[in-house]
């Protein structure tokens, strides 16, 4: 029996596959490598973070990314996509 969760949807899809295998039972993570990112939505998830400071290090960040290539034409930034086991190996916690 598999789950399986698609992050490359929105909202993310979940699914249950192979409903009748009883014997293998796991949670399958369909994710892409990368994501984008809006500057406005770092700024709302900041809060109370986002400083006049925090925002002009932002904006230098979005800049470099954009002289990278890094960026879609609406401004949101190219993101690595993190999973937490990957976090988890490298010292970090999981949830």
């Amino acid at each position: 029996m598999i789950i399986k969760v698609d992050l490359a949807e929105v909202p993310p899809g979940v699914s249950l596959l192979e409903p009748d295998d009883f014997g293998n039972f796991k949670v399958l993570v369909a994710t892409p490598s990368r994501t984008f990112v809006t500057p406005r939505t770092l700024h709302e998830l900041a809060g109370s973070h986002a400083s006049e400071s925090w925002i002009r290090k932002v904006d230098e960040m979005c800049q470099y990314a954009e002289g990278r290539g890094w960026v879609r034409d609406d401004g949101a930034l190219q993101a690595h996509i993190v999973l937490d086991a990957e976090l988890a190996s490298a010292g970090g916690e999981s949830s």
